[in-house]
């Protein structure tokens, strides 16, 4: 029997991977070796592991690899005095992560449901913070179902942005300003009255010394209508970021992904990199990217009970991280504007540390950097477990007389 193909090569002379998780001899289970060997060596901690943290690393450490042993550096910040909005699925409001390091009191201010097509239980006559209840109104004690959260996107990603576990700014106030049930799908009049709300939010209830900012997905679309909410809370003084995708297209044609880069404005778009520091496969790329973080295998907090933690991968994921890098700076520098924020992140970023997913001729190297983008935590668990049970490398054959994974002497073993 022929080879199977894992990839072929376009006329331009781009690799088009072609079912590589359908085919067992194009299994991650292959080429897990040759990862763990040049990135895990001496690392304390792989992933799926209770205390696998490499978005951290890379984004406070600059580890070449993934050493969790070495402590994290203290930080003299950790986002006190800032609010952080995520614009998404909605909030486990009971999560431990959100709850204060030191006193135990919960860092979850008042939310919304800006689902027009909700329905919605009606809250008690109590208020919560300076703003009174709505039956779209919602807080950790009043409500809280009105922002719960289906399917554990929003909570994901508040965790990153200020988690006690996986999170950067471990002492901000989250909000949970729910879009959508379904992240994939958020409408025009659900963005409004999220937006809306935010602004009044931070207009009415923001102290003087507190400051904003905004997480949000980007949409399927491009809109100047997104667009222009989002250009209203950066004038309103609010600090905005925005995932750049997961087409592995142009995010110049997505909103309010588009605002970035290029475009000039002070929203920064984030696109998403893998394990090796590769371009992740699924994340929207070009000029109006602003910069780059971790969005494959990240661990955050679930939606499912206050103590449990999910690994997941997109832009989502990696937008979160600058958010709760925004919330330290803007905590250390309360007088800067958005687009100050955004020119010192950008200032302090690494120049030149992403690999774009151009494999120069060699399957392997092709394949493993779809691996890095394309696995989910349960398919890490599997492969993981596979390859134990089949030691090193699990034969196989591959396209082009190259064994997948193996060298050849390995697969004639």
């Amino acid at each position: 029997m022929s080879a199977p193909v894992c990839a072929t090569k376009t006329s331009a002379g781009a690799w088009t991977l072609v079912q590589p998780i359908g085919l067992p001899e194009c299994s991650a289970a292959h080429l897990l070796p040759q990862f763990r060997a040049k990135y895990f060596a001496d690392a304390a901690e792989t992933p799926g592991s209770a205390g696998w943290q490499w978005n951290l690393e890379r984004v406070v450490k600059w580890q070449p690899d993934y050493n969790t042993s070495t402590a994290f550096p203290e930080l003299n910040f950790c986002g006190r005095n800032v609010h952080v909005f995520v614009l998404d699925s909605g909030l486990n409001m009971a999560h431990a992560d959100f709850a204060d390091a030191e006193t135990g009191r919960s860092r979850v201010g008042v939310g919304y449901n800006a689902m027009a097509s909700a329905a919605l239980p009606q809250p008690s006559a109590s208020s919560a913070g300076d703003m009174p209840m709505s039956n779209r109104a919602c807080s950790p004690t009043d409500n809280a179902e009105a922002c719960a959260d289906k399917t554990g996107h929003g909570t994901h990603l508040a965790g990153i942005v200020a988690g006690l576990t996986h999170g950067i700014a471990t002492c901000a106030t989250v909000h949970a300003v729910k879009v959508t049930d379904s992240h994939a799908v958020v409408s025009l009049t659900a963005m409004r009255a999220a937006v809306a709300w935010v602004l009044q939010y931070t207009r009415t209830s923001l102290g003087a010394d507190e400051r904003a900012v905004v997480l949000s997905s980007s949409t399927t679309w491009k809109s100047a209508a997104v667009d222009s909410l989002f250009a209203a809370l950066v004038r309103a003084g609010a600090t905005v970021a925005v995932a750049a995708g997961n087409a592995d297209a142009d995010a110049c044609g997505y909103s309010p992904a588009n605002l970035g880069g290029a475009r000039g404005t002070a929203v920064m778009t984030v696109a998403a990199t893998a394990l090796d520091d590769s371009k992740a496969l699924f994340s929207n790329w070009g000029r109006c990217v602003d910069v780059w973080a971790p969005g494959v295998s990240v661990p955050s907090a679930s939606a499912r009970r206050a103590t449990d933690y999910d690994v997941k991968s997109g832009t989502s994921m990696a937008a979160p991280l600058v958010a709760g890098v925004a919330a330290i700076v803007a905590e250390a520098y309360p007088d800067f504007t958005p687009m100050q924020i955004k020119q010192w992140i950008l200032r302090h970023a690494r120049e030149g540390a992403v690999k774009a997913f151009v494999p120069a001729d060699a399957l392997p190297a092709a394949y493993v950097n779809e691996v890095l983008g394309a696995l989910s935590f349960d398919e890490w668990l599997a492969i993981d477990r596979a390859s134990r049970e089949r030691g090193s490398c699990g034969g196989g054959g591959g396209s082009g007389g190259r064994t997948i994974g193996c060298t050849s002497e390995e697969a004639a073993a």
